[in-house]
């Protein structure tokens, strides 16, 4: 009966919470997004040495300014230039955050998404990553758009899409050409996929995502069962391949095994296992 008793209480709790997550997701309003750049702000935590430079971001820390408490709580939280201690990542996020600062509020999120160094909160944290994609912190952009999209939430997620997009927000580039790939929200169109995918590889600067884009293209290449198409999937496989992708290794040996040229086929097969 106690057993009973609590699983009930626990369902409607879940429930509870659930039904005030997604009620915060409607209210999460795209429109209200700010005009305001914080990427000089997010550069500036990059040091080549955090032990000289943590005294001064502690001073100004303890002095109020919200950037600094952002740094040092950042510091804390990855073991820059001190030992690893969440319980003082989590004081400075919490300092920064109550100034109003989104980027500590989008870090301090992710600590209750997840219940690292405090107890877990998934409706606090959608709040806080609210609040900062608003004030047009694209890394909270992104991460409000995983939550929906994790919740099902196709419209709103879409909205935040094309927010992230005009910031140049790569992980909204990602997710619009998977959509697009899959007739998600939008119109199945290939050919808008590739498109994406083909400004991912001339415009990032991450050479997995790049693989990954070429990767991609070539795939939109070879359905197209043309010898033009066949041509164009193989030099993007091989582009694929030199940054690293063992998925287009393995397709590039597919392709001289399908031609019953087993010697280069080996070759690649044996190459794209090296990629595991």
């Amino acid at each position: 009966m106690t057993k009973n008793i609590v699983f009930i209480i626990f369902t409607l709790i879940s429930q509870l919470v659930f039904s005030d997550l997604k009620a915060a997701e409607l209210f999460c309003d795209a429109s209200k997004v700010q005009n305001k750049d914080w990427s000089m702000d997010v550069k500036g935590y990059q040091q080549e040495d955090y032990k000289k430079i943590l005294p001064i971001w502690l001073s100004k820390a303890e002095d109020g300014n919200p950037k600094y408490q952002f740094y040092t709580a950042k510091a804390y939280y990855f073991g820059k230039g001190v030992d690893k201690d969440l319980n003082k990542a989590v004081y400075w996020y919490k300092k920064s955050s109550e100034q109003g600062y989104p980027i500590a509020k989008n870090n301090l999120a992710l600590m209750y998404a997840d219940g690292e160094g405090v107890k877990k909160d998934t409706f606090l944290s959608f709040k806080l990553l609210c609040n900062a994609a608003i004030q047009n912190v694209t890394v909270a952009q992104n991460n409000i758009i995983g939550m929906l999209v994790e919740s099902h939430n196709d419209s709103q997620a879409f909205k935040w899409i094309n927010i992230a997009l005009s910031n140049g927000s790569e992980y909204a580039k990602k997710y619009l050409a998977k959509l697009y790939m899959v007739g998600l929200i939008v119109d199945q169109d290939f050919e808008k996929a590739k498109e994406v995918y083909l400004d991912l590889y001339n415009s990032s600067e991450s050479k997995e995502t790049r693989a990954t884009s070429a990767l991609n293209i070539a795939h939109y290449y070879n359905v197209k069962n043309s010898d033009f198409e066949d041509k164009k999937a193989f030099e993007w496989y091989l582009i694929a391949s030199k940054l690293g992708s063992g998925d287009a290794k393995y397709s590039i040996g597919s392709i001289y095994y399908d031609k019953k040229d087993y010697k280069h086929a080996f070759v690649w097969f044996q190459d794209a296992a090296k990629e595991g």
